[in-house]
């Protein structure tokens, strides 16, 4: 009987010791699973690459190892500055947003390839961070392709407390056969927006448009609003009598959008032997907040051996493209004919059109 009633007395202090073991045990548990969840959300913050508001974004900062740096700055929707001194390429600028808005991880560095990969993003990655105001929101580290090709060895680092990650990752973009490196570039000269005129016809305050060798040719158009504009001769010996207004108003219409091709590194005697000739125009556009913009253009030499089409004969002038002085006789460019070339009219283009009699 004793024996029984021991075992009657001690076995709900075995079911007790038993659930307590069980309680310890499931907080371990739910310890371990809670930290570890918390390890895969810092896991995964430093893996999303992604700002899937990219309209919020202000600011951009692109760094490289030779210590070139671009900063580019939103003024207004669709309008960045560069360096805080010219406009930026809106279609570099959108491909760049574009980029960091769907950018994914392909897969992690294999552990093989971890420690190369980090050093080769040490030694020569691209920085970039990205900021919304004030506030930073995400740091990249770019570094090279893969050696397929199809992907970019990344890294990010805490906005918060700038560390790095110790995971680098191969991105890509979905549906984008390539990798992404040239697109965080830091050349001032290819971020630049190529724009020699940008005015739509409301922002024109005057157009004179001169032809230093052939005076008869030059011509002044004034806006007087309300979408009228007026032609003055420059030299008064063109006869205005007859004026096609809509070749006035299409000739106005050209400005929106006039680019030079690059900006020309030449030898500083080279370029003053070439804007010591006369220029083939010359084009003043002042805006109507009075800001005067005055560009000039002239012949480019042919290449050796180049044909002028029109004659067969050996060509003196290159037929595609022209050197421009722009930003007031800042810089120095070329630009193409095909762009250019509408600008070029003389006085004659806008007189009244003759019906054809049949």
């Amino acid at each position: 009987m004793n024996s029984n009633h021991s075992f009657l007395y001690f076995q709900p202090m075995k079911r007790n010791r038993t659930a307590l073991i069980l309680v310890v045990l499931l907080g371990s548990i739910s310890f371990w699973f809670i930290t570890n969840k918390s390890n895969n959300t810092l896991t995964k913050g430093m893996r999303d690459f992604a700002i899937a508001d990219t309209g919020s974004i202000t600011k951009l900062f692109i760094a490289d190892k030779n210590n070139k740096t671009i900063t580019l700055e939103k003024q207004s929707p669709g309008v960045w500055r560069l360096n805080n001194k010219f406009y930026a390429r809106n279609d570099a600028i959108n491909q760049l947003l574009q980029t960091v808005k769907t950018i994914e991880v392909k897969s992690p560095v294999g552990k093989n390839a971890k420690e190369n990969v980090i050093k080769a993003l040490a030694s020569g990655a691209v920085k970039m961070e990205a900021y919304k105001g004030d506030k930073l929101i995400k740091i990249y580290y770019v570094g090279s392709e893969t050696q397929d090709l199809m992907g970019t060895y990344m890294l990010l680092a805490d906005p918060e407390t700038m560390k790095n990650s110790t995971e680098p990752y191969v991105t890509y973009i979905p549906g984008f056969d390539g990798y992404l490196t040239p697109r965080f570039f830091t050349n001032e000269a290819e971020w630049r927006d190529r724009t020699i005129f940008h005015n739509t016809p409301p922002e024109i305050k005057s157009l004179k448009v001169e032809y230093p060798t052939k005076p008869d040719n030059g011509f002044e158009i004034i806006n007087l609003a309300g979408n009228k504009f007026e032609l003055r001769s420059l030299n008064g010996t063109a006869n205005l009598s007859a004026i096609d207004t809509l070749s006035v108003k299409q000739y106005v219409s050209y400005f929106q959008n006039i680019q030079y091709e690059l900006i020309e590194k030449l030898e500083k005697n080279f370029v003053d032997s070439v804007i010591a000739t006369p220029p083939i125009n010359s084009i003043t556009l002042t805006d109507t907040k009075g800001n005067a913009n005055t560009v000039k253009v002239f012949y480019k030499n042919a290449a050796p051996g180049a044909i002028d089409q029109p004659t067969g004969k050996p060509a003196k002038y290159d037929n595609d493209r022209i050197f421009a002085l722009i930003n007031n006789g800042t810089e120095f460019a070329t630009t193409q004919y095909f762009v250019y070339g509408k600008l070029l009219q003389p006085i004659g283009y806008f007189s009244a059109k003759k019906d054809v009699k049949k």
